[in-house]
């Protein structure tokens, strides 16, 4: 058992899949993107396991050889599906029990979210009327290294002013258990995404959480690890 009196100040999340029930968007975007630059029919399945691995790196491995300026097209490509996204965008909601779960624990720690999408995750939680609840927001632009480099999770900690012993991060992906790991941060692994349960296993978080109601309860006020309301791993 890991630390069950170590102090927490700060409970960090992964914005997709974590906080946004947004994969279904993200996967359907990523495909028809792709279809449109590279020719290729990618499933759901495909585009998911790579988009939470590193999906700029997976574009560029789909980039034809004779491609003379990957920068340029790699940008059309992102283009092209952030607008896509933003028309969807607003059928994108958060799951069910977060805006209770953000109100539970805002009181009692600092919350940062740190997402691997650039700037549009800020508008999702802004829409969703989220964005207040969190103290930092980091996305990709901000950091030159991406999860699973813990680049973006120190990023919020050091905005925060709290030591990453201090922190914790919830996510649904296995990138998201490395980064904590690579951190020095426990994690929740989530299973109410929609992520791959077996690679999120493999990946060893510290605990897992079949609901934000579960976290909720999970982290007591008096800031201590209360063992009885989450699974450990």
């Amino acid at each position: 058992m890991k630390l069950l009196t170590r102090e927490i100040l700060a409970v960090l999340y992964d914005a997709d899949g974590t906080i946004l029930d947004n994969l279904p968007v993200l996967t359907e975007g990523v495909c028809r993107s792709i279809l449109t630059f590279f020719g290729r029919n990618v499933s759901a399945d495909e585009v998911l396991l790579h988009a939470k691995r590193s999906l700029p790196d997976y574009l560029y491995s789909l980039l034809p050889e004779t491609c003379e300026d990957p920068a340029r097209l790699l940008q059309a490509v992102r283009t092209d599906f952030e607008t896509y996204y933003a028309e969807r965008s607003g059928a994108i909601g958060s799951f069910e029990g977060i805006p209770a779960m953000l109100d539970a624990l805002a009181g009692n720690y600092r919350l940062g979210l740190v997402s691997s999408r650039q700037t549009s995750v800020r508008a999702d939680v802004a829409r969703l009327a989220l964005a207040d609840y969190f103290d930092v927001i980091v996305d990709r632009d901000e950091t030159e290294r991406h999860k699973p480099d813990p680049e973006p999770l120190l990023l919020a900690c050091k905005r925060l002013n709290v030591l990453p012993e201090h922190a914790i991060y919830v996510g649904d992906a296995p990138a998201d258990i490395h980064a904590a790991r690579a951190a020095g941060m426990l994690s929740i692994g989530v299973t109410y995404g929609g992520n791959n349960r077996e690679e999120l296993l493999a990946a060893r978080p510290d605990y897992l959480s079949d609901s934000p109601e579960a976290i909720a309860t999970f982290l007591v006020p008096d800031g201590t690890l209360n063992q009885s309301k989450i699974k450990e791993n």
